[in-house]
């Protein structure tokens, strides 16, 4: 079932509150090759060596996600953050969606963003 199908969600007796986000938007902190290999690829350094690199950096250059707040590259597991509809959607306020940053100043700018985080 896509998103835009949904029409209401039961959400009683469950851990949606507010409250209960601290525990799951608890991150580790990212191994330095993630954010080092994210610095790579933002300032092209694998476009200019290419092929002179070895080929565990090439590999791990290429095993990347996308970052849901910034759409550019996720390497590892990135941080976790959690926003909510400030409208009620499908029935249910403060309704939680969990999105994965791809470094801290990345989650920074999209936690202070002025847009409202809004499900069509």
């Amino acid at each position: 079932m896509e998103l835009r199908e949904l029409r209401r969600i039961l959400a009683a007796n469950n851990f949606m509150h507010p409250l209960f986000w601290a525990d799951k938007s608890m991150n580790q902190p990212q191994r330095l090759l993630d954010l080092c290999a994210l610095c790579m690829t933002n300032h092209n350094v694998d476009q200019f060596f290419g092929t002179s690199l070895p080929q565990d950096i090439r590999q791990l250059l290429t095993t990347s996600t996308s970052c849901d707040c910034c759409c550019g590259r996720l390497f590892g597991e990135g941080l976790r953050v959690i926003q909510s509809t400030h409208e009620p959607r499908f029935g249910v306020r403060n309704l939680p969606f969990v999105f994965t940053a791809c470094s801290p100043s990345c989650r920074d700018r999209f936690l202070t963003a002025t847009h409202r985080f809004v499900v069509t």
